[in-house]
């Protein structure tokens, strides 16, 4: 084939001639790259155009289930935050001394920092 890669089996032959499989020592990347560009996909279009339609609707897929994922966290963690918020404050007004306040946001801090390599916990008191 070349200098730096020749074919003895008939079968390797045929799969690149055919646009099967890349020969082993070339450049696998181009040679995938142009067989997507030469390849008819199953509606007759050009290979390379329905891989980038399957990519794009795999990526928007994903970026959907990120998103909802990523807004029950910001949730959850809104209502994490007020709760605690509301139950210092209940604290405060209630006439608790400074040092037992001071101890709670402790702990509570505390847990945050020891909680984030366990994000799934949900009790920070």
């Amino acid at each position: 084939m070349t200098a730096g890669v020749e074919v003895r089996d008939p079968e390797e032959w045929r799969n690149w001639l055919v646009g099967d499989a890349a020969l082993e020592g070339s450049d696998a990347r181009l040679f995938y790259g142009a067989a997507l560009e030469t390849m008819e996909a199953p509606g007759g279009q050009a290979m390379a155009a329905y891989v980038r339609a399957l990519v794009a609707d795999r990526q928007r897929e994903l970026l959907e289930v990120y998103n909802k994922q990523a807004l029950d966290l910001l949730e959850r963690t809104r209502r994490q935050t007020l709760a605690l918020v509301d139950d210092v404050s209940a604290e405060v007004t209630s006439g608790a001394p400074t040092e037992q306040i001071l101890e709670r946001l402790a702990r509570i801090r505390a847990n945050i920092v020891r909680d984030q390599s366990e994000p799934s916990r949900n009790d920070v008191r």
